[in-house]
Parts: structure tokens; C-alpha cells; sequence
């Protein structure tokens, strides 16, 4: 749909351009508070999407430390991704282990591990968190 210099608006381009911006508007993923509406026997959940970072958790050689990251849900979560950022020591791809360990609408546990292979003795690690509720 082009609009050309000189050219009287055409309605019909207007309700056309207005479509598509409603049509673009309703494709965009909401993010905050989690809502639920029944329509007539049809369910619509609206999810709710959490993100951060945790603080440095500071890793020894072949020991496991846990560790929590706090956050605020309006319902259970569903799932909850962690990246790890290096923030100090020295260590290879597969040497840091982490996994979820237990996790509410109030935040999580998570456990992570530097191996007992590793070169580095100590290493400290950023986890970036992105947390997904329905």
C-alpha cells in the first residue's frame, strides 16, 4: 500500500493502513501482569514474563553451591532459564554445571557446580534469568 506525494488520501488506504496496524498491535507479546479472561467457554491467558540477574555466585573446584533468585509471580512459573556470565576466574566451556532446583511464585533455587577438572580453582558466575508464568 503505497502513499504518493500529491495524491488525496483515499479512505479506503486509511481503513487498509488502520487494519494492519490493529492486525500488528494484537501480534506484539504483552508483557506484565498476568491476566485471565473467559469469553463464553474460551479461555485467554495473557502470560507473565520475568527477567534479571542473580548476584556472583562464587564457585570452588568440585564443590556445589547453591544459590537463590528472588522474584515476585502473579501465578507459578512454568519455566525458568538460566545463562551463565563469567564474571571472574578462568574456566572452559563444561567446566561450570547448574540446574533449578526448586522454584515458586516467589522465586527459585538453583544449584550450580564447578567441575573437579577444571584449571581454575575458583570462578565467579553471573546467571542471567528469564522467568516464564502462565
Amino acid at each position: 500500500m503505497a502513499f504518493d506525494d500529491g495524491t488525496p488520501l483515499d479512505a479506503a488506504k486509511l481503513q487498509a493502513l488502520e487494519t494492519e496496524l490493529f492486525n500488528l498491535r494484537s501480534s506484539i507479546p504483552k508483557v506484565g501482569s498476568s491476566t485471565t479472561i473467559n469469553l463464553e467457554n474460551k479461555t485467554i491467558v495473557q502470560t507473565q514474563i520475568l527477567g534479571g540477574v542473580s548476584g556472583v555466585v562464587y564457585l570452588s573446584r568440585g564443590t556445589e553451591v547453591s544459590f537463590s533468585i528472588p522474584f515476585k509471580a502473579d501465578s507459578n512459573p512454568i519455566s525458568v532459564v538460566l545463562t551463565p556470565v563469567k564474571t571472574s576466574g578462568d574456566f572452559k566451556k563444561g567446566d561450570v554445571s547448574y540446574y533449578i532446583s526448586s522454584v515458586s511464585n516467589t522465586g527459585a533455587t538453583a544449584k550450580a557446580f564447578l567441575s573437579s577438572t577444571s584449571t581454575a580453582s575458583t570462578v565467579g558466575v553471573k546467571f542471567y534469568y528469564m522467568v516464564i508464568c502462565a
